[in-house]
């Protein structure tokens, strides 16, 4: 029998290790040539002995073949490998997946251009969450960044924040109407840092802020998030970075809180 992870997550404290599974499912996921596009809390399941998680809802996914040969080192028995249908992969430009856990490249068009480049990216839901923009703040579409598997490393990342700190990283501004929008959030996503709470997990570790001092207790987590919330795909951590021994150093000990939010 299967459960959700954020069902268990909202009834008790549980171990945190098995993002270490997590990470070794999505890299063999992606070895296969399949981009997931929807990874987030809700679409975890985890094994009733509690020992394994598994990857549900593939139901958004992609299947590259640029990948998969990319993966099998250029080499295929079976098609052309300069097949411009099979190695096409326009169709991951069209949005799929839950909004809150969508990388900015999936929604380049809401990257706004900083007038000041030397001023840092404000806080999501801080006063100045929104940039000062040019006169032509959307950016050209024939600019957008290359989509590819980097949008599941994304979302793992605001997967680890939301079982760290039980919310998203990023928010939609709620204004005066006192309700976010989709184009809110996607703004907060492309243009805004993303800040963390004084304290993380069921044990309360103490994180030391969004910019760490080396030598504080949660340091090397949020140092971790930081290489996965790249807003830039090609200085974002790839998961062949990510060591499963790097992993279980960083994470062994920690306990996830209990939650009250369904991520959807």
């Amino acid at each position: 029998m299967l459960f959700l992870v954020s069902n268990i997550v909202r009834e008790s404290s549980i171990p945190f290790l098995f993002f270490r599974d997590l990470h070794s499912h999505v890299s063999s996921v992606h070895h296969q040539g399949i981009i997931h596009r929807d990874i987030k809390p809700a679409n975890l399941l985890w094994t009733e002995d509690r020992r394994q998680v598994k990857i549900g809802d593939f139901g958004v996914s992609h299947f590259s073949y640029a990948q998969r040969l990319a993966a099998a080192g250029g080499k295929d028995g079976q098609h052309d490998p300069d097949d411009p249908l099979l190695l096409d992969d326009s169709s991951l430009t069209r949005r799929a997946g839950t909004p809150s856990f969508l990388a900015p490249e999936v929604i380049y068009e809401h990257t706004t251009d900083v007038a000041s480049s030397s001023s840092p990216i404000p806080a999501a839901g801080s006063s100045s969450s929104l940039p000062t923009v040019t006169t032509s703040p959307i950016p050209n579409i024939a600019d957008r960044p290359e989509i590819n598997k980097s949008i599941d490393v994304w979302a793992l990342g605001v997967t680890l924040y939301c079982l760290l700190f039980g919310t998203t990283p990023f928010v939609a501004d709620k204004g005066t109407s006192g309700t976010g929008s989709e184009f809110t959030l996607y703004n907060a996503i492309c243009n805004t840092d993303w800040t963390v709470p004084h304290t993380m997990g069921y044990d309360k570790i103490v994180t030391g802020g969004r910019h760490p001092d080396p030598n504080c207790e949660g340091a090397s987590i949020i140092c971790l998030l930081d290489r996965f919330l790249q807003k830039d795909s090609k200085i974002r951590i790839t998961l062949d970075q990510v060591k499963v021994r790097i992993l279980s150093k960083l994470l062994i000990g920690f306990r996830m809180r209990p939650q009250t939010t369904a991520f959807h």
